[in-house]
């Protein structure tokens, strides 16, 4: 599942690679790059909106995430649970744990053993070949001496 978050994730920029050419890339990180250093700023209680516009007059686009940036820092606050909240969710993830482990539910070790194994056998024979034929490439067998004179 995670291959195709992957994958979706990765199209937006495999098509502005196709439209736009490289330099797309290069300018959407640069944006995210500056959007980064001004998040981690205002975190830090400096506002500096107006020195990175100052610095960058030609992104467009930094000209409205910027400001709402800062609007979404200020109506914003983290939020830090109870001790009875985190108390409460320990223990039902424990009794979750608990009862998952009484109806026996199989670990992957234990569900796919045969397959785990033939995998890396497979994966060791290949290695082995691997390695052999590097050591025939590199060592002088079946080749006839050379004369030096």
């Amino acid at each position: 599942m995670n291959y195709f978050k992957e994958a979706v994730d990765l199209l937006p920029q495999t098509w502005q690679r196709i439209v736009y050419g490289t330099r797309a890339i290069a300018r959407k990180q640069h944006v995210d790059d500056i959007l980064t250093d001004h998040v981690g700023a205002l975190i830090d209680g400096t506002h500096a909106s107006k020195l990175y516009l100052d610095r960058y007059p030609d992104e467009r686009v930094l000209a409205s995430l910027l400001p709402l940036a800062e609007h979404v820092n200020e109506h914003l606050y983290p939020v830090a649970p109870t001790a009875g909240f985190r108390n409460r969710l320990l223990n039902d993830l424990m009794r979750q744990a608990h009862a998952q482990h009484e109806r026996g539910n199989p670990s992957l070790w234990t569900e796919k053993r045969k397959e785990i194994i033939i995998g890396a056998t497979i994966t060791s024979v290949i290695s082995a070949v691997g390695v052999l034929a590097y050591f025939m490439h590199i060592l002088p067998f079946n080749r006839r001496p050379t004369s030096t004179g």
